[in-house]
């Protein structure tokens, strides 16, 4: 039975087998809301779910030597998108030996997408993660150009740094400490924004993700931000781009629009 699914696997073409799975699988579902977020937390495996690692580790290695493929969420995937405007920005932006800053870049996900359309030799990418992805990204990914750390606090200082937060403030319990964290480290000229998910309502919610069999039917607390609300933890910086994230996945939840965004957001100098 083994046999023959892996030679479905290579005679079918991945439009239809990914159909086949949309039709089998469930999609994404959202419980809640949640009074708070040791309520979701409660009720969810979270993120330090071994499994989730385990599988990112494999895709991960499966993709980073084939340009054809990339890992996200675990999965690989065979499409062409990538986040077009962050590849623009950078491009434009960076210099040789700069510092991109990769918070929650996982073991690289972003890096590996990305790295053969970012025109520089010397980039320095640093990523921030949970203790057991440092670790195991410092044993199998590290390198010249990738480097990886649990605490902001530990990265390099390099004035002009770039930071990229995808897909990750929705996912962490603080995500306020992270901002001011980010907003008040003066090196950082740039913050990129991308799957962060906004929505019109005037209030934050908390939700509890559950994915699908095939994201291993893993689950964690989600905070839904008001856009309206967080647009203002950047106030004091200049909006430079704001559309829809490259995976551009729109949906509603309770009556609420939400939206995948990409922001980019550039420091606003004082007076010399």
């Amino acid at each position: 039975m083994i046999k023959i699914y892996k030679l479905l696997k290579i005679i079918i073409p991945q439009k239809i087998l990914n159909l086949i799975y949309n039709l089998k699988y469930q999609k994404v579902k959202y419980i809640g809301p949640y009074n708070n977020w040791f309520e979701a937390k409660k009720n969810s495996r979270g993120w330090s779910d071994q499994k989730i690692l385990e599988k990112v580790k494999k895709s991960t290695l499966a993709s980073m030597n084939n340009s054809n493929t990339y890992e996200r969420d675990g999965e690989i995937l065979r499409d062409n998108m990538y986040p077009v405007n962050i590849v623009k920005f950078l491009n434009s932006e960076l210099n040789e030996n700069n510092l991109v800053i990769d918070f929650g870049g996982s073991l690289g996900s972003l890096y590996f997408h990305i790295r053969s359309k970012i025109g520089i030799e010397n980039i320095k990418w640093s990523i921030i993660e949970q203790t057991n992805y440092v670790n195991l990204g410092k044993k199998i990914f590290q390198n010249k150009k990738i480097s990886f750390f649990e605490d902001l606090k530990d990265v390099e200082k390099v004035d002009g740094t770039i930071i990229i937060l995808s897909s990750i403030l929705q996912y962490v319990e603080n995500p306020e400490k992270i901002i001011n964290q980010i907003i008040n480290l003066k090196s950082i000229k740039h913050i990129i924004l991308d799957r962060l998910i906004l929505s019109n309502s005037n209030q934050d919610k908390i939700y509890v993700q559950k994915n699908p069999r095939k994201y291993l039917n893993t689950s964690y607390p989600i905070r839904i931000f008001s856009e309206e609300k967080f647009l203002e933890y950047f106030k004091n910086f200049k909006t430079i781009f704001k559309g829809e994230s490259y995976i551009g996945t729109n949906f509603e939840l309770d009556g609420n629009k939400l939206n995948y965004c990409n922001i980019i957001f550039s420091r606003i100098e004082g007076p010399k």
